[in-house]
C-alpha cells in the first residue's frame, strides 16, 4: 500500500492541512525540531491501526483548535485500486475504507488490506 495523499482534519497541532504530490518511491519529511514530523507519523499510524483508548497514558494529540479529531489517507494498492481511510476518533466502529466500487466499515477489513501488519 502507498500513500498518495494525507488529509487532517484535527490531529495535535495540525488542522485542515493536506499533504499530496508524494512520490511512489521514497518521501522524507525534515524540518527543524517541534515542526511536526512525529506527530504526523502518529497520525499515519493511528489512521491505519486505530486511536488509542482515553484511558491509555499515551499523547492523544488532541486537536488544539477544536476541529474534528481525525482525517483520511488516500491510497493506492499493489493491484492500482484506490482506497481512502477514513477515521475519526468520536466513531467506535473504526475506520471507513472506501473503494471505487464500495464502502466497508471496521479495522478487520482494513487489517486485511494491510496484509494484517
Amino acid at each position: 500500500m502507498q500513500i498518495k495523499e494525507i488529509q487532517i482534519d484535527g490531529f495535535g497541532v495540525f488542522s485542515n492541512n493536506r499533504v499530496d504530490g508524494l512520490a511512489s518511491s521514497l518521501n522524507i519529511i525534515y524540518g527543524p525540531n517541534e515542526f511536526g514530523k512525529t506527530t504526523l507519523l502518529e497520525f499515519i499510524r493511528r489512521m491505519m491501526f486505530g486511536f488509542p483508548r482515553k484511558n491509555q497514558k499515551v499523547n492523544q494529540y488532541q486537536p488544539i483548535k477544536g476541529v474534528n479529531f481525525g482525517g483520511a489517507l488516500k491510497c493506492s494498492l499493489a493491484s492500482g485500486q484506490l482506497v481512502s481511510i477514513i477515521r475519526d476518533a468520536k466513531n467506535k466502529d473504526g475506520p471507513t475504507i472506501l473503494t471505487e466500487s464500495l464502502e466497508n466499515r471496521g479495522q478487520s477489513h482494513l487489517d486485511s488490506l494491510l496484509g494484517y501488519a
